[in-house]
C-alpha cells in the first residue's frame, strides 16, 4: 500500500481529509512492522511461554489450537499434566534481576545559578520513582522484551494518577503491537521516523471523560473490547466474536457479555515541518496551557538571544526557515476511526515522541530483535520430556502393568496389548501361561530404572538454556550487590561477562532515552504546590516567586557570559517569551548523566570500594562531601570555597582548612586551661564535654627509668599539635617526653 500523499495535511483541512490521510498513514506503518522478520510469530511466541499445548488443554477441557504445537508430549500414557515451567522461571528471574534498578540519572547544571533547579529534579525524580512504583511498569517493559521481542514504555501525565484531580508521571507500557512508526530510519530510532502511532484501547466511559463532547460521535471497537477482556484476566473464546452474536435485534446495540466497552485511539506524533510563511506571527497551542508559543515569520526580525549593553534592547536578525517550523516540537494529532480529538502541538516540554523502545536482543537488521523464548523452547520441551518419561517409569515401578492368563480372561487385541504396556497398573490377558501360572509381570523391571545419564542430561539441559539466556552471570551479579566492602573490585570485574555487560548497555541506553521525557514532564506538571506536597519548604526553588510564579522554569534564564560583555541567553530577550521556549533551552542547558555500568550496580561498587581506598591514603586529596556523594548518603552538606568548591582539590583544601583551625582552637583553649591553675581538673571537664574524655597522671614507677609506668604524665609542657602514624592523624601533644 502507498500513501496518496506523503505529507500530513495541514491543521486547516477538514477533519474527513486528515482521518483519511491517518488512516493510510497507520495501515502503512502495520504493514512496515508486519514486514519485519518474527512479527508473524508474535502470537507463537507468547503460547510457548504460557506453555500451552493441545494435549495438555485437551485434558483439561480447554480448547486444542487447529496448528500443531512446537512441542508435544509423545505417547497416549505419558503423564500429560507434568509439566516443569522453565521458560517462564528462567525468563522471570532474568527480568526480576534487569529490573532491580534504581532512577540512576542525575543533573548537571552548566549555569551555577541553575544548580538549583537540577537538585530540585534530582529529588522529585527519587519520590517519583517511589510514588509510581516505576520499577515495576519498567520490568513489565523487560517482560515485554525478552518474551514479544520488543516492549515499550510511554511516559505521560496522568492528572488522575493518585486519584481525582490528584496527578502524577505514568508510564504506560506496551508490545510489539502498541506502537508503529511511520517510515522508520535505518537505523531504527523511533524517534527519527516521520510519524509514531501509539494505540491505546480506552474504556468508553475513560474516553467520555476525556472528551465529554465527543462521546457520541464515536463508536465502540470490538477489537480494542477483546483486548480489554484479555488483558483483565476474562476467557474471551475467540479474539473476535460473530456479528450476529455481538449484536441484539431486540434492542438494535450490541452485547458484549460482561465485557468493557472500549474505543481504540490513535496518538500520532508528526515531525511536520510545516513553516509560518505567512508574514505575521501565528499563535500556537490552546491559549493560556503550558504549550502555547508563537511562531514568527520567516524573513522577519527575531531575537538573537544577546541583549545589547548599551541600550537592553535586544539584538535581532532574520528568522530562516528553521526558525519558523510551527510544529519544532513534533504535532500531536489523537483521533479514532470516527472523529479528530486534537490536532495541534505536542503537549511535552521534551519535543519527542513519548516512547522508548527495549529490546534485548537486538540486531541492526531487525526491527523487532531475537526472541529469547525460541532460543530456549526446545532445550525446555526436551527437558519436560525428560520429566515425563522418569515420571513414567516410577509410576510403572509403583504399580507394575502385569499379564493374566487368557484362559481365565476373555481376550484382548494386540493394539490394546501395545496401549495397555505403557500404562502403569493395567492387566493384559495372554495364552502363553505355564500349567497353573495365573499372573506375571508383563515389562521387566529393569527397563524402569532411572540411568545416571538421564539425571546428567537434565542437568545439562538446563545448563545450557542458562548459558544461552546469561543467566548465570546475572545471577552472581545480583549476588554481587551483597559483597562486603572488603571485597576487591577486581572479584566484581570478574563475575561479568562481555554479554551481561551488553544488557546492562542495553538498558542504560533505555534508561537514558526515559530521563528527558520524565524530566520534561517535571519541568511542566511538578508546580510548586505539588512539590509543597512532596518535600514541604524545602521542595521549593527560588524560581518559583518570579515573574512566571508556581514553576521550576526560570522566568528569567541566567544567561553565558561572553568575552564581549554580552550574554549569550539572556533572560530578558525576546526569544524566551514562552514558558515552553524557556524549557527548551533549560533542557538543553541541563546534562543527564547515567555512568556506564551503575543500572547492574558494577561501576559503582567498584567505584566506592576505590573511593575508600583512595581516602585512607594521604597523598590523595581527600574530604568528607566527596566520599559522601560516591557512597550515595544524603543530607551531608556541602564546602562552599569559592569558583574551586566543587573539584576535589578545593574541597580538599577547606577541609584541611576546617581541620586545622578546629584543632587550633583546641590548643588555644588548652593553652587558656592551663594558665588559670587547675589544668588537669578543667581540660578534663573540657574533654568531657567533647566525648573525648581525660585521662589522669600515669601510675607507679618504672623500676629501670623511675618513670611512671604507662602512659607519660600529662599537661607538664605547652601542647603542640604532632602527627602519628605517617601522618594519617592529628594529635596534641601534653607531656614532656621528648617530641619525636
Amino acid at each position: 500500500m502507498a500513501l496518496s500523499q506523503y505529507f500530513a495535511p495541514v491543521a486547516v483541512n477538514s477533519s474527513g481529509r486528515k482521518l483519511g490521510w491517518l488512516r493510510e498513514a497507520f495501515r502503512e506503518s502495520e504493514l512496515g512492522v508486519e514486514a519485519c522478520y518474527g512479527y508473524d510469530l508474535l502470537d507463537e511466541d507468547l503460547r510457548i511461554f504460557r506453555q500451552i499445548f493441545p494435549d495438555l488443554l485437551s485434558g483439561f477441557g480447554g480448547p486444542a489450537p487447529s496448528s500443531p504445537p512446537l512441542s508435544t508430549p509423545t505417547g497416549a500414557a505419558v503423564n500429560r499434566g507434568l509439566h516443569i515451567p522453565q521458560v517462564k522461571r528462567m525468563l522471570s528471574e532474568m527480568t526480576a534481576i534487569l529490573g532491580n534498578i534504581e532512577p540512576s540519572w542525575t543533573h548537571t547544571a552548566s549555569n551555577e545559578e541553575l544548580r538549583d533547579v537540577s537538585d530540585k529534579l534530582d529529588a522529585c525524580t527519587r519520590v517519583w520513582w517511589e510514588r509510581t512504583h516505576a520499577v515495576e511498569r519498567i520490568i513489565e517493559t523487560i517482560q515485554w522484551s525478552a518474551v514479544n521481542r520488543t516492549g515499550y514504555i510511554f511516559p505521560k501525565w496522568n492528572p488522575h494518577f493518585h486519584g481525582i484531580n490528584q496527578g502524577d508521571i505514568e508510564l504506560g507500557v506496551g508490545g510489539p503491537k502498541s506502537f508503529f512508526p511511520l517510515w522508520c530510519p535505518k537505523s531504527n530510532d523511533i524517534q527519527q521516523a516521520y510519524a509514531g502511532t501509539i494505540v491505546e484501547d480506552m474504556p468508553i466511559h475513560q474516553f467520555g471523560i476525556t472528551w465529554p463532547t465527543l462521546v457520541n460521535s464515536v463508536k465502540v471497537n470490538d477489537q480494542a473490547t477483546a483486548n480489554l477482556a484479555q488483558q483483565a484476566g476474562r476467557a474471551v473464546g475467540n479474539a473476535l466474536r460473530g456479528a450476529a452474536e455481538l449484536f441484539d435485534p431486540s434492542t438494535g446495540k450490541k452485547q458484549f457479555h460482561g465485557q468493557v466497552p472500549a474505543v481504540r485511539v490513535y496518538y500520532t506524533y508528526i515531525r511536520d515541518m510545516s513553516m509560518n510563511l505567512t508574514g505575521n506571527p501565528v499563535e500556537m497551542g490552546t491559549p493560556r496551557t503550558y504549550w502555547n508559543y508563537r511562531v514568527p515569520a520567516v524573513g522577519s526580525d527575531i531575537p538573537t538571544g544577546l541583549i545589547n549593553p548599551n541600550t537592553g534592547q535586544d539584538l535581532t536578525r532574520k528568522a530562516q526557515p528553521e526558525d519558523c517550523y510551527l510544529y519544532p516540537w513534533l504535532r500531536l494529532v489523537i483521533w479514532t476511526n470516527e472523529v479528530v480529538c486534537y490536532d495541534g502541538p505536542s503537549h511535552a516540554f521534551h519535543g519527542k515522541i513519548p516512547a522508548v523502545k527495549l529490546t534485548l536482543d537486538p540486531w541492526p537488521w531487525d526491527y523487532l530483535g531475537g526472541s529469547l523464548v525460541r532460543d530456549i523452547a526446545s532445550q525446555a520441551e526436551a527437558f519436560n520430556r525428560l520429566a515425563r518419561s522418569i515420571d513414567h517409569r516410577e509410576q510403572k515401578k509403583a504399580k507394575p502393568p502385569r499379564q493374566v492368563n487368557m484362559d481365565m480372561i476373555d481376550d484382548t487385541t494386540a493394539e490394546s496389548l501395545k496401549r495397555l504396556i505403557e500404562t502403569p497398573g493395567e492387566l493384559v490377558k495372554v495364552d502363553s501361561f505355564r500349567e497353573g501360572e495365573v499372573i506375571r509381570p508383563l515389562d521387566d523391571p529393569r527397563n524402569n530404572e532411572i540411568q545416571q545419564w538421564e539425571l546428567e542430561y537434565g542437568k545439562s539441559l538446563i545448563e545450557s538454556m542458562t548459558d544461552v539466556l546469561g543467566l548465570n552471570n546475572l545471577q552472581r551479579l545480583a549476588e554481587s550487590r551483597q559483597i562486603p566492602s572488603g571485597d576487591t573490585s577486581e572479584k566484581l570485574l570478574q563475575i561479568t561477562g562481555a554479554r551481561t555487560q551488553r544488557k546492562g548497555n542495553i538498558m542504560e541506553r533505555f534508561c537514558a532515552d526515559l530521563a528527558p521525557m520524565v524530566d520534561g514532564l517535571m519541568l511542566e506538571w511538578y508546580t510548586a504546590k505539588f512539590r509543597w506536597r512532596l518535600f514541604g519548604y524545602k521542595g521549593q526553588t527560588i524560581y518559583d516567586y518570579d515573574h512566571d510564579p508556581g514553576t521550576m522554569v526560570p522566568a528569567n534564564i541566567p544567561g553565558r557570559p561572553l568575552p564581549t560583555g554580552m550574554v549569550f541567553g539572556d533572560g530578558r530577550s525576546g526569544m524566551f517569551d514562552s514558558r515552553i521556549k524557556r524549557a527548551r533551552y533549560l533542557m538543553t542547558t541541563m546534562g543527564v548523566q547515567i555512568e556506564r555500568g551503575s543500572l547492574l550496580d558494577v561501576t559503582s561498587m567498584t567505584r566506592q570500594l576505590l573511593e575508600l581506598r583512595l581516602y585512607q591514603d594521604p597523598n590523595f586529596p581527600k574530604d568528607p562531601i566527596s566520599l559522601a556523594e560516591s557512597l550515595r548518603l544524603n543530607n551531608v552538606g556541602s564546602l562552599d570555597d569559592g569558583e574551586d568548591k566543587d573539584s576535589r582539590i578545593g574541597r580538599a583544601k577547606k577541609w584541611a582548612r576546617i581541620q586545622t583551625e578546629t584543632l587550633a582552637a583546641l590548643q588555644a583553649l588548652a593553652q587558656q586551661i592551663m594558665a588559670a591553675g587547675d589544668p588537669s581538673a578543667q581540660l578534663a571537664t573540657m574533654m568531657q564535654t567533647l566525648g573525648a574524655g581525660a585521662g589522669g597522671n600515669g601510675g607507679g614507677a618504672h623500676d629501670a627509668t623511675g618513670r611512671p609506668e604507662g602512659r607519660p604524665p600529662s599537661y607538664e609542657a605547652p601542647p603542640v599539635m604532632e602527627t602519628r602514624d605517617n601522618g594519617q592523624r592529628t594529635i596534641i601533644n601534653t607531656s614532656d617526653r621528648t617530641r619525636e
